[in-house]
């Protein structure tokens, strides 16, 4: 089957993310993600993994490389490895200072 987003990162990019592994210094989440990536890179100097190869061996489901595969398209590397803003809805308060 022919994937649908298929990433190819730059030596640059490739380069900042082997860094960030090799530092550590990032949350489990962007560590996660960046390993991604990297097995999902199929740029002319790597073999290519399938997203099952690479949920696998890195223990996530097939899914989410899908969708880091997806974001990394729509977003580059820094969208693929940060949260989404959550948008806290405007509430309306149950209770105001008289009924309290």
């Amino acid at each position: 089957m022919q994937k649908l987003y298929v990433v190819r990162l730059s030596n640059e990019e490739r380069a900042e993310l082997e860094a960030m592994l090799k530092g550590g210094k990032s949350s489990a989440l962007k560590l996660t993600r960046a390993r991604i990536l990297l097995k999902a890179d199929q740029g002319n100097h790597v073999s290519t993994w399938t997203d099952a190869e690479i949920a696998e061996a890195v223990g996530v489901s097939i899914k989410t490389v899908f969708n880091i595969r997806r974001k990394w398209m729509e977003e580059g590397v820094a969208g693929a490895l940060d949260r989404k803003k959550q948008e806290a809805p405007s509430r309306q308060l149950k209770l105001d200072g008289q009924a309290e």
